[in-house]
């Protein structure tokens, strides 16, 4: 008798070394998915930041040339504003060089705009972005331009970027408004799942400016990060030359799910 209870106590033993094992082991894989998670997380919001700073760079750069290799269509145009087959012509281009760009205009030097495009006229928020610009184009030859956010303009959400344009003695500001939709698909092709990457309002922390959705008039969801996602969210880079930064927002439901499998 005393043999077979020592051969359940050895076998209980055993039983319990086991489970101590495998809960050990467990909670440390459960250690290691978090910390997996957080330098995912920042490599993500760190990478995807890097390519909206180099593209938003990019077409910065692409503006200033378009800007001085068309002056001499500019300068007519701003001789001439009513001239809609040289208006047309100049958006044509600039649909070749810029598929995303939504609008356009051209500015005195003192920032008044010559040119108004029916459809997306530009607005109050548009107008303070060129007075910005035309302020510090005034103090350098090279402005630095104006820093890039999302411009709430109802059913045309999107971002400027302006140039100096120069003719002769004539010169002033070319403006041109973009769509989001470029920067929407470095996020989407970024993402992974169980993450979510939201460009933010640096100003404005909590304020989504967008997402792999698309800019904040196409999200499914609250226009502003909650207390309890602003804890999770993992702050990247700021985006050079605009006021966003870059987060990667864990999705808690996965993380949960993959918690569950991990100790079934």
């Amino acid at each position: 008798m005393a043999s077979r209870i020592q051969s359940l106590m050895l076998i209980l033993l055993l039983l319990i070394v086991a489970a101590i094992i495998l809960i050990a082991g467990t909670i440390q894989r459960e250690h290691d998915f978090e910390i997996t998670q957080r330098a995912v997380q920042l490599a993500l919001a760190n990478g995807a930041a890097n390519e909206v700073g180099e593209r938003i760079l990019q077409q910065r750069d692409n503006l200033r040339l378009f800007a001085d290799e068309y002056r001499d269509s500019i300068a007519r145009l701003a001789l001439r504003p009513d001239d809609s087959r040289l208006n047309d012509s100049i958006h044509k281009r600039l649909k070749q060089r810029f598929p995303d760009h939504l609008a356009f205009t051209i500015t005195t030097r003192k920032g008044i705009p010559l040119v108004q495009d029916i459809d997306t006229l530009i607005g109050d928020v548009c107008q303070l972005d060129i007075t910005h610009f035309v302020k510090e184009a005034a103090r350098s030859r090279t402005p630095r331009g104006n820093a890039v956010f999302i411009h709430p303009q109802p059913g045309n959400y999107h971002y400027d970027l302006m140039a100096r344009w120069e003719s002769g003695k004539r010169g002033g500001v070319f403006f041109v408004s973009f769509k989001p939709e470029d920067v929407v698909r470095l996020l989407r092709n970024y993402q992974l799942p169980g993450h979510e990457l939201l460009l933010v309002k640096a100003s404005d922390p909590s304020l989504i400016e967008i997402s792999a959705a698309g800019a904040r008039d196409k999200l499914q969801r609250d226009i502003r990060l909650n207390a309890a996602e602003r804890r999770i969210a993992r702050l990247g880079k700021s985006i050079r030359g605009s006021d966003w930064q870059m987060i990667d927002l864990p999705n808690q439901d996965y993380a949960k799910r993959y918690k569950k499998r991990l100790w079934l």
